[in-house]
């Protein structure tokens, strides 16, 4: 449970226009509660993710190189069908996972709602 909180935090679903492409390239720094999840006192990072998504679909993915008390790494991916149309807000299923050995690998369904606005 820890781990998908963990991955939830992690891994941000950008909604920004009908038709979305974007490469991120970021530096995060976690401490407190949230190292506890993962096991240490300080995690730095720099991440790259992918994002490109429609009114009916979404796909991310992200890589996590971890610096600090731990180095590793951490790669989510998750892929996401609206049951209607996102710009009018939808309920959506997919399917989501991630990998590395910062955490443990997970696979799993995700279920949620989700309004665009351009």
């Amino acid at each position: 449970m820890k781990k998908i909180i963990l991955s939830l935090l992690l891994l941000p679903t950008f909604v920004l226009a009908d038709n979305l492409n974007s490469l991120t390239i970021g530096y995060g720094q976690l401490d407190g509660a949230l190292t506890d999840l993962a096991g240490s006192d300080n995690i730095d990072g720099i991440s790259v993710g992918f994002t490109s998504g429609s009114n009916k679909a979404i796909f991310d993915i992200e890589h996590w190189q971890a610096t600090g008390d731990d180095d590793g790494w951490q790669t989510w991916a998750n892929v996401a069908f609206a049951f209607d149309d996102f710009s009018t807000g939808s309920m959506y299923a997919g399917l989501a996972g991630t990998d590395g050995d910062i955490l443990d690998d997970e696979f799993g369904l995700v279920l949620g709602y989700q309004k665009r606005s351009d």
